[in-house]
């Protein structure tokens, strides 16, 4: 078992927990898209999620600490009706989710753990310009993600 700083794993956990809502917010959005390209799209966001989730468990557990659970259900920031309305909520989870890697990015101890932070934190940012394209939105990048 590797040993891991209490602030890291309070860190992680709440990484992952942003995770599980942000795989459950995209269950959703999966469910109004039509484009196949944006259908594509979305399938290759939720994968990248569970990957950035499933990491962060797999750190934790193998400290030894509990990892969060998901929960069956999550109160969504925006209500969705139809296709534009489930990219709102997808540019807005990519947000929500961001913040949770930057803070981890600022209170992580080890390098090892900021490190996955980052990687996680840019893939966030990635994520959040490729929906306020499709919104055309401007500024397509945050100067801060997870600000």
């Amino acid at each position: 078992m590797t040993e891991l700083p209490q602030q890291d794993a309070d860190a992680l956990a709440e990484a992952v927990a942003a995770e599980h809502a942000a795989v459950f917010a995209y269950g959703v959005v999966q469910a109004y898209v039509r484009h196949p390209a944006t259908t594509r799209l979305t399938s290759d966001i939720v994968a990248e999620h569970r990957a950035h989730r499933d990491a962060a468990t797999a750190r934790l557990t193998g400290s030894g600490r509990q990892a969060p659970q998901a929960a069956p259900s999550y109160l969504l920031p925006i209500e969705v009706a139809d296709g534009p309305s489930a990219a709102r909520l997808a540019a807005q989870i990519e947000l929500e989710t961001a913040r949770a890697w930057r803070s981890l990015v600022e209170r992580a101890t080890l390098p090892e753990v900021r490190e996955e932070g980052v990687r996680a934190l840019g893939d966030c940012a990635v994520r959040a310009a490729q929906w306020n394209e499709n919104l055309d939105l401007s500024p397509r990048v945050a100067p801060f993600p997870g600000s």
